[in-house]
């Protein structure tokens, strides 16, 4: 074998190596877990504290009641590729967890909760909490995107914006032909 082509092939792959491990996405003290069977790695987390909350669609929602705290597990062909720590609400926690909005000052602050959450998970909450999907729509650049939620039984209307499927901010929209 040629030795530049096996000392290239050599820079290649340690250059992959040095690539995977900057952007490795792990929780510290769970990084083990990468490249785990999910089986295995759903045994581990339970022997580790944590409990499964939800699976919304792409990543698994993990809570460490002792540690309160989050974790999204996501699996791609039966292994885990993932784990990065979740904002305690994308669980469950915090206000957010009442699921249940009644109106005024108190609602405006539970739905406010719902910033920083993964939107699927938002959307989620928002129906559970009564509401109603109305309207979607996205900015010029098609990066952000815009729900209009309506809430019948407290004539509430909230606009939540995501960005990267995370909710970025949280409004109450007083006028929108679609909230009626």
């Amino acid at each position: 074998m040629n030795s530049k082509f096996l000392t290239q092939a050599m820079i290649t792959v340690a250059a992959l190596g040095f690539a995977s491990a900057a952007t490795a996405d792990y929780f510290p003290g769970l990084e083990d877990l990468i490249g785990a069977r999910g089986s295995s790695a759903e045994d581990e987390l339970i022997a580790r504290g944590y409990a499964f909350v939800s699976n919304p669609g792409s990543a698994a929602r993990w809570w460490n009641a002792r540690t309160r705290k989050c974790v999204s597990v996501a699996v791609g062909n039966g292994r885990v590729t993932s784990v990065l720590e979740a904002p305690p609400a994308d669980c469950g926690q915090g206000n957010a967890s009442r699921h249940s909005a009644s109106s005024g000052h108190a609602a405006h602050a539970q739905i406010n909760d719902l910033v920083g959450t993964d939107a699927i998970h938002a959307f989620d909450v928002m129906t559970e909490w009564g509401f109603t999907g109305v309207d979607t729509f996205s900015s010029s650049t098609g990066d952000e995107i815009y729900g209009i939620y309506w809430k019948a039984s407290s004539h509430e209307c909230v606009q939540v914006n995501s960005r990267d499927n995370r909710v970025f901010s949280v409004n109450r929209v007083d006028h929108h032909p679609r909230c009626r």
